[in-house]
């Protein structure tokens, strides 16, 4: 075992040193090992583990791309986004129980939309093991995959720890929030039929980490923020019932705006589920006259 592990490491090594088109061949020899870089990689540079937020995001590029920093300071609440690509309730656990605890936050905004029962977690995974700061929640991530790609990934964040980022995210703009002001210009109808499988361990990993919120008397909604009106109504139906269930079970809140509003198809989003700057700013402004209306804001 010893030689087998000394030489997978050698191997591993050569793919990280070698290069094509300057970048590593590890990236195209190993399946699913995200680079180093982007979004993911900046927002946790710009993470203060010492300050206590108002609010902090939680969520995949629906929450990266939804909740913007700028709108919640222009009402005197500071906020922080740490969404990150395809992140599922798996990875949003351990990001919370390594950064985040009663002294981080008033409350926590965890957007959830139907793909992000259905993952398996080895996007977000992969892409938070290379670009999160804490080791340790990048190896209880890894182990918790029950993924064989996970050593691949854990082994190239070691060799390329030291490595500055690969690439930049040109929208990123504040407190994790990466900004969109593209629209869309062809409507596809494929976007609209989306069907979530709901993925058990997801879900499990959902109620762990409500119940880690609960443990450290965090508040937490649950959202699903705005899509296009063409997305197909049944199939959202049978995953807010699921949604709406556990909210129940533990006694926290669900906001479902998925078709609660009056944005454009066309001129407020940038595809078939992402929100563009139009859209963002529509939707934020709902959100916090929500949050004053039912008593969350001023927060307390």
């Amino acid at each position: 075992m010893v030689v087998v592990a000394a030489v997978y490491i050698a191997i591993m090594f050569l793919l990280v040193k070698v290069t094509i088109g300057g970048k590593p061949v590890v990236f195209r020899a190993c399946d699913a090992v995200s680079w180093k870089g982007g979004n993911s990689y900046q927002k946790f540079i710009d993470f203060d583990t010492k300050k206590k937020y108002d609010i902090l995001v939680l969520g995949s590029s629906h929450a990266y791309r939804g909740y913007d920093p700028r709108a919640f300071k222009n009402n005197n609440i500071d906020l922080f986004n740490l969404g990150t690509s395809g992140q599922t309730p798996l990875s949003s656990y351990f990001i919370s129980k390594n950064y985040i605890n009663a002294n981080s936050c008033k409350l926590v905004l965890l957007d959830i939309y139907d793909g992000a029962l259905s993952g398996d977690g080895v996007e977000s995974t992969s892409d938070l093991i290379q670009n999160i700061g804490s080791t340790k929640a990048a190896v209880e991530m890894g182990l918790a995959l029950e993924d064989p790609r996970a050593i691949n990934m854990l082994t190239v964040r070691m060799l390329i720890k030291n490595a500055s980022p690969m690439y930049v995210d040109s929208a990123y703009v504040y407190n994790g929030y990466s900004e969109k002001r593209d629209s869309v210009k062809i409507v596809d109808k494929k976007w609209y039929d989306f069907t979530a499988k709901i993925n058990t361990k997801q879900v499990r990993y959902l109620i762990k980490l409500i119940s880690y919120f609960k443990e450290n008397n965090i508040q937490v909604i649950m959202l699903t923020h705005p899509a296009p009106k063409e997305m197909n109504r049944e199939n959202h139906k049978k995953f807010a019932e699921v949604v709406n269930f556990i909210a129940t079970e533990y006694a926290v809140e669900y906001w479902d705006y998925e078709f609660k509003h009056n944005l454009d198809s066309k001129n407020d989003f940038f595809d078939g589920h992402h929100l563009n700057q139009s859209g963002v700013e529509k939707y934020n402004k709902m959100l916090i006259d929500s949050l004053k209306e039912r008593g969350y804001l001023p927060l307390k």
